[in-house]
């Protein structure tokens, strides 16, 4: 009598993504839309048999022209606006203060269920944190196979949703695809912050059993930055109001997804993602005016929003100390550039 079993399992999952405005290349080249990439010059620069050069070698007549704004590469207006933020950090590092006094009950209520693990007696600390651990081990055996291509998609290039559910291609919005890029580079700046200030430990930490795929990621844990930064992006994004009439059921189901999925791996807790989703609501209200009777602050971040319509068809304010013939309009900042793009918005 004989007796053989075998068993094989194969998974593979290749994933590609480029991003950054209207495209381009690596290294050096990054920066460049793809129009602008190098391309072979079939030119003999001998001069002529009169010894005249065989292009033109002229000069522009204003040799002390600034360089216009016009000019500059969506995404690094969205660096410059992110730099301008930080300087503010005395501002936005407070959220979660503004949070345990949030004037509405149901928010300041979720963000005290959020912060369980870390308030209360020993054994009410602990209790909440097994918990969500056991959570997690639920998910991991009922979900995580099944979402695991999505899992890893989103692990490091969760802006692509956002671009599907938008149909934006081919550059021709490139200041919203900036504003995308704001959110990201923010969003990590602040989740950061955070971080180090709660430093929660990872679950894999206190049950390896949860056996994450891949990682986990060498920082702690709340908030979850994934959730912050799908948050922030999409409710940005439903400011404009095209956005937000023809896709924010959608986007704000995306942003809640892209969170769950980080819990599905084992890499986040359930409360990680609710405190992600409830900063990145209170940082959204302080890029913006204020609603009325609100006590908290604007952070002043005009290289993102100044409350200026922009027009692209604007002349830009002259090189010069002799007062213009006409209005200048005042600069906009990336916000309403991006959305100047929607306003004549078709079928999304």
């Amino acid at each position: 009598m004989g007796y053989g079993y075998g068993y094989g399992y194969g998974y593979g999952y290749g994933y590609g993504y480029g991003y950054g405005g209207t495209g381009g290349s690596g290294g050096g080249l990054r920066n460049m839309p793809p129009e602008l990439a190098p391309k072979p010059w079939v030119l003999d620069y001998t001069p002529d048999g009169s010894g005249m050069p065989n292009l033109p070698q002229r000069t522009v007549p204003d040799l002390l022209a600034d360089y216009p704004p016009s000019l500059w590469d969506p995404p690094l207006l969205a660096a410059l606006a992110a730099n301008q933020f930080a300087g503010q950090v005395a501002l936005w590092s407070m959220l979660n203060a503004n949070l345990d006094a949030d004037p509405d009950p149901p928010t300041q209520a979720a963000w005290k269920d959020a912060n369980r693990w870390r308030t209360g007696s020993t054994s009410d600390k602990e209790t909440a944190i097994k918990g969500e651990i056991y959570n997690l081990l639920a998910q991991m055996a009922d979900d995580r196979d099944r979402y695991m291509p999505e899992i890893m998609a989103q692990a490091n290039a969760a802006p692509v949703y956002w671009l599907q559910l938008l149909n934006l291609g081919a550059g021709e919005k490139p200041y919203t695809m900036a504003l995308i890029s704001y959110a990201e580079r923010v969003g990590e700046m602040v989740a950061l912050h955070y971080k180090d200030y709660y430093k929660r430990s990872r679950p894999s930490a206190l049950c390896p059993g949860l056996l994450v795929p891949f990682g986990p990621p060498r920082h702690p844990a709340f908030p979850s930055g994934h959730a912050f930064t799908a948050h922030l992006t999409t409710e940005i994004l439903l400011k404009i109001p095209a956005i937000d009439l023809n896709k924010g059921d959608e986007l704000r189901w995306l942003a809640a997804r892209v969170a769950k999925n980080r819990e599905r791996a084992g890499l986040h807790y359930p409360s990680d993602s609710v405190a992600g989703a409830l900063l990145a609501a209170k940082l959204v209200k302080r890029l913006f005016p204020p609603a009325t009777g609100s006590t908290l602050a604007q952070i002043p971040n005009d290289l993102f929003w100044t409350g200026n319509p922009f027009d692209p068809c604007a002349t830009a304010a002259p090189a010069t100390t002799t007062p213009p013939t006409t209005p200048v309009p005042p600069p906009s900042g990336l916000f309403e550039r991006a959305a100047a793009e929607w306003l004549k918005a078709g079928p999304m």
